[in-house]
């Protein structure tokens, strides 16, 4: 894969990706988006962004395992986001024991949410972008 196929890959997967996201949060609504939409935004990406950037890497020759952790890690936060909403509202009173969980651990966490995230969406473009600045070896 040359890097304009790569970009151009890319690219319409994001555009796809922000159309569904698009599509789910009218179709839904905000509020249902917020639990969900998000998280469902992010495993189309770890998905379809995913593929491509590993079939970039592998015409580069360059090791696909840290970005394959990184995908995986990337999922595993998106599932916990979208799970722990499926069993708040689908668990009964047992929702309750969940909301009082989170209410004690969210005053914990919000100070580096925002690093985090901010730390991760740094060192997804940094996946992608080098998969677009390193040339393809030449055969021959």
């Amino acid at each position: 894969m040359n890097t304009p196929t790569y970009l151009r890959s890319l690219t319409i997967t994001a555009i796809v990706i922000a159309v569904i996201a698009a599509a789910l949060f009218i179709g839904f609504g905000a509020r249902w988006f917020s639990y969900y939409g998000w998280a469902i935004a992010v495993l189309l990406g770890v998905f379809g962004l995913g593929t491509i950037v590993l079939k970039r890497y592998r015409a580069l020759g360059l090791r696909r395992w840290p970005v394959i952790m990184w995908f995986i890690i990337v999922a595993i936060g998106a599932i916990i986001q979208a799970g722990f909403w499926y069993a708040f509202f689908n668990s009964g009173s047992t929702g309750l024991t969940l909301a009082a969980g989170r209410s004690f651990v969210m005053p914990l966490l919000e100070p580096v949410l925002m690093p985090v995230f901010a730390l991760a969406a740094a060192l997804s473009a940094w996946i992608i972008a080098r998969g677009a600045m390193l040339r393809t070896p030449t055969k021959g």
